[in-house]
């Protein structure tokens, strides 16, 4: 078979042109998205991983822009600048501060900037402040103060709590041996920057060693024989104190509430003595005459009265005198025509004519009595 050279000389041709064509698409498809791209407007940003930061601070700030870019100028609003891509800054002033990326594409002339107002806050505060499990405490008393303070730095510690002890603990304990209100201060220093504050707070710890003793009874009047209970009214916040009651009659007791016979009469002084076995602190009530026992007032066996005239009509005034030996507390007499009479001795006069029952009552808080005699009333 022969073959035409002439044909496939011309297919030849025609398939690389082919290709060329190809190519050439290509590259101009290429060349006009590389333009569009290169074309492209900056678009400034930047980042810094704190916001907030103690005095002496150092922050790194990142560039978070877009689009085309070659040159950097940063301003740290505090006077400071750079022009890297990723600048470190040392702030050594305190405050807010903005701060503000300009971006430049040296090629094309085009430029952006980001400008993030009290974007960094540099701070230098310290703030002194504690607290206290508790603020009343007993004697002896041992009390941990806890440190809660605001510092950007590890600071000192100087405490004063206010009995002429003092510390230089974070979180010390301290010891109280006497009573009393007292002020705590803090003062605490800023190791790196000097800055101090001190936190007083007035009577903030309350140590107290109180006994107070006082009593009452049921009565203060009592009859013989007389048993009496006594109960103790007694402030002791701290612990139990010792009990040593007198009874006034050479009588005692060691009980908190004791009850106690008299056997005598007469009026007697009580008292009562505590003291803090561990502190030793004493306090003493003393009630003057305080229990007053009574025998029997009167003789109610011999419980009498008189009348004089022993008879009589109706124009005779009668009087009634009781007999009976003893002190009396109260009378009472029922002349028996419907009137009586509360005097001592009374005088009484009747209407008419009769036989009257006279009756006498005695009374006192330990006894009491009823007599009573007839009177005849003539015309």
């Amino acid at each position: 078979m022969a073959i035409n050279r002439s044909r496939t000389l011309l297919f030849l041709f025609i398939a690389v042109s082919a290709i060329f064509l190809l190519f050439s698409a290509c590259d101009e498809l290429i060349t006009e998205t590389n333009e569009i791209i290169i074309s492209g407007f900056p678009n400034a940003n930047f980042v810094a991983p704190v916001d907030t930061c103690c005095r002496p601070c150092s922050v790194e700030f990142r560039d978070n822009s877009d689009g085309p870019r070659h040159e950097y100028i940063w301003d740290f609003g505090d006077g400071d600048s750079s022009t890297a891509k990723d600048p470190i800054h040392y702030y050594t002033t305190g405050g807010l501060f903005d701060v503000t990326l300009l971006i430049r594409d040296t090629i094309n002339g085009n430029e952006d900037n980001e400008v993030k107002l009290n974007f960094i806050y540099i701070t230098d505060t310290i703030r002194a402040n504690f607290t206290a499990p508790v603020d009343t405490c007993c004697l002896p008393c041992s009390v941990q103060f806890f440190d809660n303070s605001l510092a950007c730095h590890e600071p000192t510690y100087v405490w004063n709590f206010g009995d002429g002890g003092s510390s230089n603990a974070k979180d010390p304990i301290h010891y109280y041996t006497t009573e009393g209100l007292f002020d705590v201060t803090l003062l605490i220093t800023d190791t790196l920057t000097g800055n101090q504050d001190n936190e007083i707070k007035s009577n903030f710890i309350y140590i107290r060693d109180t006994l107070n003793a006082d009593f009452t009874a049921p009565v203060d009047t009592c009859c013989l024989p007389c048993s009496l209970q006594f109960s103790d009214n007694v402030y002791a916040p701290c612990r139990a104190p010792v009990y040593v009651w007198d009874f006034g009659d050479g009588d005692s007791s060691a009980a908190t509430d004791p009850i106690h016979i008299y056997d005598s009469p007469g009026s007697f002084d009580v008292s009562l003595f505590l003291r803090d076995t561990i502190t030793g602190t004493e306090d003493t009530e003393l009630k003057l005459n305080f229990i007053y026992i009574m025998d029997t007032l009167f003789d109610s066996a011999g419980a009498d009265f008189s009348i004089v005239p022993p008879t009589g009509d109706t124009t005779t005034d009668f009087t009634f005198t009781e007999l009976t030996l003893g002190e009396i507390i109260n009378s009472f007499w029922d002349f028996g025509d419907g009137l009586s009479s509360s005097a001592a001795n009374p005088s009484h006069n009747y209407d008419s004519a009769g036989t009257y029952t006279i009756r006498m009552f005695l009374t006192s808080p330990c006894d009491s009595v009823e007599v009573f005699k007839t009177l005849i009333v003539t015309n």
